[in-house]
């Protein structure tokens, strides 16, 4: 005889495996049902707390606050109400907005007596002002059915004579085949707007305002030349240095406006009406700057040569006149440049 662990059969080993298959699918299920409830649980809480910080919207906040006025049939100062507020869910701070609202839209009275200002609402003030709107979409909606008849029977009217038949096809056909041949008529007309009529007689009256106002331009340069002549005698070589390089010549003179009579569809003409104006633009602005040139050196140069006396000898100095003629030098130095380039 054998010591030691006694072995099972064959028997009680079957029901050992059955016996275990049947404890793990027990403990499985178990497992599933824990999870399960927990699960359950946790989304519970979670809906529940997420449903405690939802706010209310502000319709909701105005149906509330209206239930206080209905309720009560009182008289409420706004502190009154900023502390009844939040019994029905409104915070406090909302509160005056709120009532704000409902008084803009007429929902809640609002009055000063004294020094405090009094908010209520009554059921029938409502019923009131539902029952004038109720009349005011009536009315619209009566307007709207009168405004419907109308057109109906216009269309109806319309639709006499206008039947689709073969006569009413030809003629749709030929007036777009008008409107075609219109547009390219109009067309073909753009093309020849240079040569209008109309243009030409705006181009004269452009030509004339350009003409007068070189030629004015022109009688001002002779007056400062005048002037500069008049009160700066010592400074004449330099100035009529200044001229030459400017441009202002002995042949410099007012300028003649050609005769220009008749257009007779003459593109050439009017090709050279159209330079004759831009001339005369271009010297009004060389003028201008030329006007600026003058009042520069008359400003910066023409006092300092005036101090020194005509008979002073040029020598350097240290004083402020030095740096002034400079300065006068370098401005007309580019304002030079610039005539140049415009003109």
């Amino acid at each position: 005889m054998s010591m030691g662990v006694p072995l099972a059969n064959k028997f009680e080993k079957s029901g050992m495996n059955m016996f275990l298959v049947s404890v793990a699918s027990l403990d499985c299920k178990l497992y599933y049902i824990l999870s399960f409830v927990y699960h359950f649980h946790l989304h519970f809480i979670f809906m529940l707390t997420q449903s405690k910080k939802r706010g209310l919207s502000l319709e909701e906040k105005r149906e509330k606050m209206l239930q206080i006025f209905y309720d009560s049939q009182d008289f409420y100062l706004l502190k009154e109400l900023e502390k009844l507020g939040p019994r029905k869910g409104v915070i406090s701070q909302s509160v005056k907005d709120v009532v704000q609202s409902l008084v803009d839209d007429d929902l809640v009275s609002k009055d000063k007596i004294g020094t405090s200002v009094y908010f209520w609402s009554l059921p029938s003030c409502a019923g009131n002002q539902l029952r004038n709107v109720s009349k005011k979409l009536e009315a619209e909606l009566e307007s709207s059915n009168k405004r419907h008849v109308e057109l109906v029977e216009q269309c109806e009217s319309l639709k006499k004579g206008r039947e689709d038949s073969d006569a009413r096809e030809e003629a749709l056909s030929e007036l777009k085949a008008i409107e075609q041949k219109y547009n390219n008529l109009k067309e073909e007309m753009g093309q020849y707007a240079d040569n209008d009529p109309a243009t030409f007689e705006a181009m004269k009256e452009a030509v004339k305002v350009a003409h007068e106002a070189a030629n004015r331009w022109t009688d001002n340069i002779f007056t400062l030349r005048q002037w500069c002549s008049n009160n700066f005698p010592q400074a004449k070589e330099q100035l009529e240095h200044l001229y030459n390089e400017v441009g202002i010549t002995d042949d410099f003179d007012y300028i003649e406006l050609p005769a220009i009579t008749s257009f007779k569809q003459d593109s050439e003409l009017f090709r050279a009406c159209l330079l004759l104006n831009f001339e005369f633009e271009m010297e009004t602005v060389r003028i201008c700057l030329l006007t600026t040139i003058f009042a520069l050196v008359t400003s910066l140069l023409l006092p300092s040569m005036n101090a020194q006396g005509p008979a002073a000898a040029p020598a350097p100095s240290n004083d402020g006149s030095a740096i002034d003629q400079g300065v006068a030098y370098v401005l007309m130095v580019v304002a030079l440049a610039l005539t140049y380039i415009i003109h």
